[in-house]
């Protein structure tokens, strides 16, 4: 494929008389993966450099920044900045911008692979997607700071890559949670497919909360063992579990609704009765795994029972048909110290350690 980022489309005239002093001068290091260990990737797509602030001090995410002083050359300025940053002394400037909050000046860091290491809290600099900083402004269950996602929706060209004048897909951000034991190799050698699963036999992904849970407890909440040890307690609580961040090209994306047209109505059906009724299951099996036919994926969030009371699903889930449709960006081990006794899918402060 080819394709570029347009940053071109950018005024990039570095005005000194535009510098006050004080003013903050960001570094905005991208890179653009197309390449991983262990897949093909199919589409490219753009990671940004954020610092994240210590535990205590918000933990939000922003661009590094330094100071301007009066009399610096702002260019001199942001280069020795972007080289401290890097380890590189030369590095590839691309854009600058300019705005009420601050000088941005854009470099691109030439890795195009995936760095995929185990990312703990008190790291201090986190490649992220642009579905992370624009959509969700959230890394992990960290805020990114306005001041990153409002140079964004002020300058869209910085959003997309382009083939030729197309936009690329932008992958979202998913996550899969399990014990620390299963971690390496589910993020080396890939997830399986789940035959058990509602869906059909497809790839199991969903929000951060929804892996906390795979992470925290066993699926039935009771004991469970990997490689004949006891990965858990006796009340189905893991000793230890990481969850494995990911960026997931939907393709052709179906957002599931408990609604007549919905592939899966019949299914909802057959669950929002107290009564046992073979002619809904047996509409739902018949079913099951066909919307691979039409779709690259399904989404569902927050779906209400209509009859009974309580929610058929909290916490966003997504299913992917394809393996080469999504890539582990980060593995991050839990903070255990943060998880209740019991599994709360409205809490909010789950912690990776």
């Amino acid at each position: 494929m080819t394709f570029n980022y347009p940053l071109d489309k950018i005024n990039n005239d570095i005005n000194i008389n535009n510098f006050r002093n004080n003013d903050k001068i960001f570094i905005c290091f991208y890179k653009i993966i197309s390449n991983a260990k262990y897949q093909s990737i199919k589409k490219p797509f753009l990671q940004y450099l954020l610092y994240k602030y210590p535990k205590g001090d918000k933990e939000c995410l922003s661009f590094p920044f330094t100071l301007f002083k009066g009399k610096s050359n702002p260019s001199v300025v942001a280069n020795e900045f972007a080289s401290k940053i890097s380890g590189v002394k030369i590095n590839s400037f691309k854009a600058f911008i300019s705005n009420s909050n601050g000088h941005y000046f854009f470099y691109e860091y030439l890795d195009t692979y995936i760095t995929l290491n185990n990312v703990p809290r008190k790291q201090e600099l986190w490649w992220c997607l642009i579905d992370e900083i624009c959509n969700h402004q959230k890394v992990i269950n960290f805020d990114v700071h306005r001041s990153v996602y409002n140079i964004f929706y002020s300058n869209p060209v910085l959003i997309y890559l382009k083939e030729n004048t197309v936009n690329i897909e932008i992958p979202v951000v998913s996550f899969f949670g399990a014990a620390n034991k299963i971690i390496p190799y589910a993020a080396s050698l890939g997830i399986r497919a789940n035959a058990n699963k509602i869906f059909g036999s497809y790839y199991y992904l969903g929000s951060y909360n929804n892996s906390v849970r795979n992470a925290g407890w066993s699926p039935n909440n009771r004991r469970m063992c990997y490689f004949d040890k006891s990965a858990t307690n006796e009340n189905g609580k893991i000793f230890d579990g990481g969850i494995i961040r990911y960026a997931v090209f939907l393709g052709k994306c179906r957002i599931i609704l408990y609604r007549k047209t919905d592939p899966f109505f019949w299914f909802f059906k057959y669950l929002d009765s107290d009564i046992y009724n073979l002619k809904y299951y047996n509409k739902y099996k018949s079913a099951k795994g066909k919307w691979a036919e039409k779709y690259d994926s399904l989404m569902m969030s927050h779906v209400e029972y209509k009859n009974l009371k309580g929610k058929i699903n909290i916490n966003p889930q997504l299913v992917v048909k394809d393996f080469n449709s999504f890539y582990p960006i980060s593995t991050h081990s839990l903070d255990f110290s943060t998880l209740k006794s019991n599994w709360d899918p409205f809490f909010t402060k789950y912690y990776i350690e």
